[in-house]
């Protein structure tokens, strides 16, 4: 259900030119590669498409979203869990949080120099994101009543990256002149369980 609430919030921060990549939820690619210093094997974990298939990422056959300096901008959703508030007759209501990440080179973003001062430009990029992002959004399928809530920014710190694993290559990009934020959300829906279409099982298939 989150992810396609997610997805149509994506929607909209696709019209902001200075992202060049997006994509709704992640999950957490976990690819391990020989290491011949120790024998042994080195663990790498990075943040990919959420419906990408096991099968895919040890093939290689991947979106990831690590930095990149190729980019202008990339941005992804983690989910931090969803609780069920209450139930009726009608409906269960739900609270998902989840958190934006942004990441930035802001020498592709400000190219002419137009903005001077770094922290203005900065402080663009997280007003400009944060204004495509909607209070609420129309019902979909069975999902209703989705309201959607800023409730904090997190620290300006390579904490928000502790998901994964990014080697000394990647971890140039966590300092000027790139940037990066993240954005918590709460967002609160309900989903019907009355009225809902019968499931078509094909038996030929099972």
């Amino acid at each position: 259900m989150i992810n396609l609430i997610v997805n149509n919030i994506v929607n909209e921060l696709e019209e902001l030119d200075f992202y060049d990549k997006l994509t709704g939820i992640v999950k957490t690619a976990i690819v391990s590669k020989s290491n011949r210093d120790s024998n042994g094997s080195i663990e790498n974990r990075f943040p990919v498409s959420y419906n990408t298939t096991t099968d895919q990422i040890n093939k290689g056959d991947y979106i990831d979203f690590t930095p990149n300096d190729k980019y202008r901008g990339l941005c992804y959703w983690e989910d931090k869990g969803t609780t069920a508030l209450n139930t009726d007759r009608l409906f269960v209501y739900f609270q998902s949080n989840i958190r934006l990440i942004s990441w930035f080179n802001l020498n592709k973003i400000n190219e002419n120099g137009t903005i001077a001062n770094i922290n203005t430009l900065q402080t663009i990029l997280v007003a400009k994101t944060i204004a495509k992002i909607p209070n609420t959004l129309a019902n979909l399928s069975y999902i209703n009543r989705i309201s959607i809530e800023l409730v904090g920014q997190t620290d300006n710190n390579a904490n928000i990256f502790s998901n994964y694993t990014y080697s000394e290559s990647k971890s140039q990009y966590m300092i000027y002149p790139f940037y990066y934020f993240g954005l918590d959300y709460k967002i609160k829906y309900s989903m019907s369980i009355n009225c809902i279409d019968n499931l078509l099982i094909n038996e030929a298939c099972c």
